[in-house]
């Protein structure tokens, strides 16, 4: 999380100014050229992992660019309820799966459905989850 806050993970624009040759177009949805806001807030597939697993709150995607998802989310992160600390943990685990899946890609050439790696973030997030915190994860009916 520091370092894609701080616009250190090594995306594809960052390894080309590095001169390390590497494909610039964004593995994960082959759409637009890899860097870190696309990575984690315009690319297709983040994008739908993020529309399913913020679902719990109603949370629209409502940022304009990464900069502003973060900013909003150091706001909530002051927040003392456990709302706001779920919310965090679900962003969190959401941007850590999506650079696994990324690095998946890279690496080994395949790369899970939104769906899998959807319920892998809900459990996860659900194990580390205070019981209080696992119940705002059931929907409501």
């Amino acid at each position: 999380m520091w370092l894609a806050v701080q616009n250190r993970l090594p995306t594809a624009d960052r390894l080309i100014k590095w001169n390390i040759h590497c494909c610039a177009t964004c593995v994960l949805c082959n759409q637009e050229n890899e860097s870190l806001d696309h990575l984690l807030h315009k690319c297709s597939y983040t994008r739908h992992i993020k529309q399913q697993v913020m679902a719990i709150f109603r949370y629209v995607q409502q940022q304009r660019n990464l900069e502003d998802e973060v900013q909003m989310l150091v706001r909530i992160s002051k927040k003392k309820t456990m709302r706001a600390k779920l919310f965090v943990m679900l962003w969190t685990e959401m941007l850590y799966m999506v650079w696994l899946q990324r690095n998946e890609k890279v690496f080994r050439g395949h790369v899970l459905s939104c769906d899998p790696v959807c319920r892998q973030i809900l459990f996860r997030v659900a194990c580390r989850a205070a019981d209080s915190m696992r119940q705002l994860m059931i929907p409501a009916r």
